[in-house]
């Protein structure tokens, strides 16, 4: 098991290296978000729920929607 560490920071859109069908589920915890993977593996987004400087809330994108938007 493998733990993924990115910072939510400036950008409303967030990638990650996982497609859908690979995540097992999502977990809040305080302000970042955890995605468990079905390998065991976590992608923590730090920061995830506090809302951009824009006033937008940050959203996912994962690694089968090329350029599309998945949203947690």
């Amino acid at each position: 098991m493998a733990d993924r560490v990115i910072q939510a920071g400036s950008e409303i859109a967030i990638r990650i290296d996982a497609n859908r069908t690979d995540i097992s589920r999502f977990v809040r915890q305080g302000d970042d978000l955890i995605v468990e993977l079905r390998n065991g593996d976590r992608i923590i987004v730090e920061g995830y729920h506090v809302p951009h400087e824009s006033g937008s809330l940050h959203s996912l994108v994962f690694g089968d929607l090329a350029g599309g938007r998945g949203g947690q």
